[in-house]
C-alpha cells in the first residue's frame, strides 16, 4: 500500500510540530465527542427517572439509575481531564516543535539551498567559460589548418 501522505523524517522538530497538532485535534474532537455522547446519556436518564417518579417505581429502581447518572458524569469529567492533559501535552509539543523547526533548523535549510544555487551559478559560468576556451581553441585549430594548406 502506498503512502499518499508523506511523513516528515528529515527532521525531528517537523515532527514534534506536525504530531503535536495532531494530538491537539484529536483530544479536541474527542472531547466534543464524550460531552455529547455523555449528555445524550444523561438526558435519557432523566428521562427515565421523570418516569420512575411518576409511574410510583421503587426507590431501589431509583437509586441505581442515579448511580448510573453518577458514573456517567464521574467518567465525562475523568475523559474529559484526561483530553484537556493530552491537548496541553500536545500543545507544548508541537510549540516545541514548531519553534526549533523554524529557528533553528529552517534558517539552515535555507542557508544551504542559497549556497547550493549560488556554487551552481558558478558552476554554470565555469562550463560556458570552457566551452567558451574550447570554441577558441577549436577555431585555432582551422586556422592552423587553412594555414598549413595555402602553405602547400
Amino acid at each position: 500500500m502506498q503512502n499518499k501522505v508523506p511523513l516528515p523524517t528529515d527532521n525531528i522538530y517537523k515532527f514534534f510540530a506536525l504530531f503535536g497538532l495532531i494530538l491537539l485535534i484529536f483530544s479536541l474532537g474527542a472531547t466534543t465527542y464524550i460531552t455529547k455522547e455523555a449528555n445524550v446519556q444523561l438526558i435519557d436518564i432523566a428521562i427515565q427517572l421523570d418516569n420512575a417518579n411518576s409511574n410510583n417505581l421503587s426507590d431501589e429502581t431509583k437509586n441505581i439509575t442515579k448511580g448510573y447518572r453518577d458514573v456517567i458524569v464521574s467518567d465525562r469529567e475523568g475523559f474529559k481531564g484526561l483530553l484537556i492533559g493530552l491537548a496541553l501535552f500536545g500543545t507544548i509539543l508541537g510549540l516545541f516543535g514548531f519553534y526549533k523547526w523554524i529557528g533553528k533548523i529552517q534558517p539552515q535549510q535555507d542557508e544551504l539551498i542559497a549556497l547550493q544555487l549560488k556554487k551552481e551559478g558558478h558552476e554554470v559560468i565555469e562550463y560556458a567559460k570552457k566551452d567558451e576556451l574550447l570554441e577558441l581553441q577549436i577555431e585555432k585549430e582551422k586556422l592552423e589548418i587553412e594555414l598549413l594548406k595555402k602553405k602547400q
